[in-house]
């Protein structure tokens, strides 16, 4: 017997069981089908902390039930509602609710579960809306105008990734210093609106930065100097706000600002044009490079225009372009500035990396196991520095290919040739390993893979990949959905840790709590960390939203 009491946030309310309830309809596989006695006990003690209204504890008492019982469905239903009621955990109420529809797929109630995750994820729109507001009315009260250009970048961002073009674009006419009003906003809502689809006005940006004064006159820089003295005298600033003025001087942000835009705008169209175009503003930059114009990062960096346009490049199927910009990195003046930062070696091998993939997505797996063959991970220049542009090792991404295209024999070699000691040593590379043995169907190489990734998050991850290739569908979409609600909010806390100098997470499972400690802060630590919140909010949801058109796909 069941009853559903006191309707919450949503119109769901809780499932209570007494002793010796029976499972819902629809259980994920018969071995499933008996939940332990301590699966039983947790979930009691969970229901009656939620009759008396502690929802702290009633998730907590529902979270054991779920480990112990990891696919019965009352215990997802009765954890989804805990975090809901419990207020500030929409996504983690979303992600436990999927994984309820899952596991009860013909569930009496499956409509209104589906509705109250609309109104889930309303709610999560309208906080991260609100939160946005909330940092730019804080940026406002701060002090030095300087300073509150930051805190405008993360808005941006954040309402970017909400899709909230209109509000991103009022965002930079706020902003004091020029280089983040006229780059730093142009470049993210040009980069964005580019890959929405909006070419036209993508390309009014461009226009516009491309106009704008690229070269900056003495008399700009000199007035910047100037201003230094005058902004550490009056506001007591630390030094590192006269450096910030200094670097944001010297045309720096406007050139990477229409690279970026161009290369997206070539990824977007499949026009190769952009590329070329890209290229011609790297050129453009040279001359200052050449004559000291740029320093310390800026300087440092400048490799990382050519290895956004040769990967775009490849990405976009432009082949011959990709290896002609890998080959200018060999130029004078183009790689020799730092080599303690991004090397030419290191740009060229990001580059060819992205053409292995273009060539085995055409199915050209001979050129792209040629140039695996000459990538040189060993080489002293590129310690450090290899794995910091993909995700997934290029090895994998072809053997994963060729396996998908019916070649076994060369995505085993390609595999194992990847899979040696030492060669991957990345979460996403961990992964990678795991999907080819996958594609292959090779499941139990991939079981032994994942269970050589040492952190728990990707071997969660990889699991559920498992699931699926031996067909336990699902039981894979469950595991899925469990892996956002238990492992995604561990991967923000290195932002909140770093951005606003707390180490603990409450974004995301509980927002309130985040907003509470913020209000003991600084008006720069509450206005940036509003702005964080709401970006994690955003990337949560479309995550989330990601995993069901996934879903959608293979029910």
């Amino acid at each position: 017997m069941m009853k559903r009491m006191g309707a919450g946030r949503t119109s769901i309310g809780l499932v209570l069981m007494l002793a010796g309830l029976m499972l819902v309809a629809g259980s994920v596989s018969a071995e499933d089908a008996a939940p332990s006695e301590q699966a039983r006990m947790a979930l009691r003690r969970g229901m009656a902390a939620a009759g008396q209204e502690e929802w702290e504890l009633a998730v907590k008492y529902f979270s054991q039930a779920r480990e112990e019982a990891p696919y019965w469905s009352d215990a997802l239903f009765n954890l989804a509602t805990a975090c809901n009621e419990a207020g500030g955990r929409e996504l983690l109420a979303i992600a436990w609710f999927r994984a309820y529809l899952a596991a009860s797929e013909d569930a009496a109630d499956a409509e209104d579960v589906r509705s109250a995750i609309i109104d889930l994820e309303i709610a999560v729109e309208g906080d991260i809306r609100r939160l946005i507001r909330e940092s730019l009315e804080h940026a406002e009260r701060i002090d030095n105008e300087y300073e509150r250009d930051p805190p405008y970048c993360v808005a941006i961002d954040a309402a970017l990734e909400s899709g909230d073009f209109e509000m991103a674009r009022r965002i930079p006419a706020r902003m004091k210093d020029p280089d983040y009003r006229d780059s730093h906003g142009p470049r993210a809502i040009g980069c964005a609106v580019a890959e929405a689809g909006n070419v036209e006005e993508a390309r009014r940006i461009v226009r516009k930065l491309r106009n704008a004064e690229v070269a900056r006159s003495d008399d700009r820089f000199s007035t910047s100097i100037e201003q230094v003295p005058r902004v550490l005298d009056a506001e007591g600033r630390p030094l590192r706000l006269g450096l910030m003025v200094l670097q944001q001087a010297d045309g720096w942000d406007n050139f990477a600002a229409t690279c970026a835009v161009l290369v997206a705008l070539g990824e977007a169209t499949g026009d190769h044009s952009y590329f070329a175009e890209a290229l011609e503003v790297v050129s453009d930059a040279l001359p200052q490079a050449r004559a000291g114009g740029w320093r310390g990062s800026r300087l440092r960096a400048f490799n990382s225009f050519y290895i956004d346009i040769g990967r775009g490049q490849a990405r976009a199927g432009d082949i011959e372009g990709a290896r002609k910009t890998a080959a200018q990195l060999g130029r004078p003046f183009v790689g020799d500035y730092d080599p303690s930062f991004v090397t030419k070696e290191a740009a060229r091998l990001a580059i060819n990396e992205e053409l292995a993939v273009a060539y085995a997505r055409k199915g050209d797996f001979e050129e792209a196991t040629q140039v695996l063959r000459g990538l040189d991970y060993d080489a002293p220049a590129l310690w450090g520095t290899h794995t910091y542009w993909r995700k997934v090792h290029p090895a994998l991404s072809v053997a994963i290919m060729q396996a998908e295209q019916g070649d076994a024999a060369g995505a085993r070699k390609m595999t194992e040739h990847a899979a040696r000691p030492g060669y991957i040593d990345e979460w996403g590379d961990d992964i990678g390993l795991v999907k080819a043995w996958c594609a292959m169907g090779e499941i139990p190489a991939a079981w032994v893979a994942a269970a050589g990734i040492p952190d728990d998050d990707p071997r969660a991850e990889a699991g559920a990949f498992i699931l699926e290739a031996e067909g336990k569908t699902r039981a894979a979409e469950i595991e899925s959905w469990s892996h956002f609600a238990v492992h995604y909010p561990t991967r923000i806390d290195w932002l909140l840790e770093n951005y606003v100098e707390r180490d603990v997470n409450t974004i995301i499972t509980d927002l309130s709590q985040h907003l509470d400690w913020l209000g003991g802060k600084g008006t720069y630590d509450v206005s940036e960390g509003l702005a964080r919140a709401a970006l994690e909010l955003a990337k949560g949801l479309n995550r989330l939203n990601d995993k069901e058109a996934y879903w959608q796909e293979r029910r």
